[in-house]
């Protein structure tokens, strides 16, 4: 049975699909959002783990992965304990831990939950993320009183990277919907320094190629695709443009 026929509506507001890649062919982001106005409640649908990552488990990964509870006799599958411990502290990270619910799902997740090390491990190998989890570990601590499990896993001494975002999200917490421009600027800033060379590497090539939003801006043959290239730095001065 299909979302529409239980009703739910999508909610263009939060439905979105980010650019996409006219050479890589593949979107950075897509949601899809379903709301219920009866039940009040919201789904979600996301075509990956994270947006604007480079890399990220593919689904046959995550299924592998997978956790799986049962509610009134029906089995539900969840993404395994480690991919969704990496999962909230990545999307809290990016988000500058706005909501404190965020941190009561990692507290809770990482406490009434069998985290495994190796899995944990493999996943920052792999993925990076470690100094998101740190960050997280580090707000808990301070803002919740935890006392999370979690911390044999990672090193004794918190990565200084992760201190950092931690308090810089501390202060945007404080502040709130008051926090300046200037502020965000600089913890998004920090939120890229956080990168390993490698990823910052791949992120600057993937944002330096052209995209579905240039063009929006100046839509040319597919033939032509190429002159999207040297055109890039003035489409995207021309968007800034608009956007001012």
């Amino acid at each position: 049975m299909s979302l529409k026929q239980l009703q739910y509506y999508i909610n263009s507001a939060i439905s979105r699909i980010k650019q996409t890649s006219l050479y890589f062919g593949r979107r950075n982001h897509i949601i899809c959002s379903f709301f219920h106005p009866e039940k009040s409640i919201q789904v979600e649908i996301h075509w990956r783990l994270n947006p604007n990552i480079i890399s990220s488990p593919s689904f046959e990964e995550l299924w592998r992965r997978k956790g799986t509870i049962t509610v009134y006799n029906q089995e539900f599958h969840h993404l395994g304990n480690e991919n969704l411990l990496a999962y909230l502290a990545d999307h809290g990270a990016r988000h500058g831990w706005s909501r404190l619910r965020w941190l009561l799902d990692v507290e809770r997740l990482v406490n009434d939950h069998q985290i495994e090390k190796e899995g944990l491990t493999d996943y920052f190998k792999r993925y990076g993320g470690e100094v998101y989890v740190q960050q997280a570990v580090w707000l808990c601590e301070t803002l919740l009183g935890s006392n999370l499990r979690l911390k044999q896993f990672l090193p004794n001494e918190a990565n200084r990277k992760s201190v950092e975002l931690a308090e810089l999200a501390l202060t945007g917490i404080q502040y709130g919907p008051n926090m300046s421009d200037k502020y965000m600027a600089k913890y998004k800033r920090n939120i890229h320094s956080a990168m390993t060379p490698k990823q910052k590497a791949l992120l600057l090539v993937k944002k330096l190629l052209p995209s579905s939003l240039d063009a929006e801006v100046l839509p040319i043959a597919k033939p032509f695709f190429f002159l999207y290239i040297p055109l890039r730095p003035f489409l995207w001065f021309w968007r800034l443009m608009k956007r001012t």
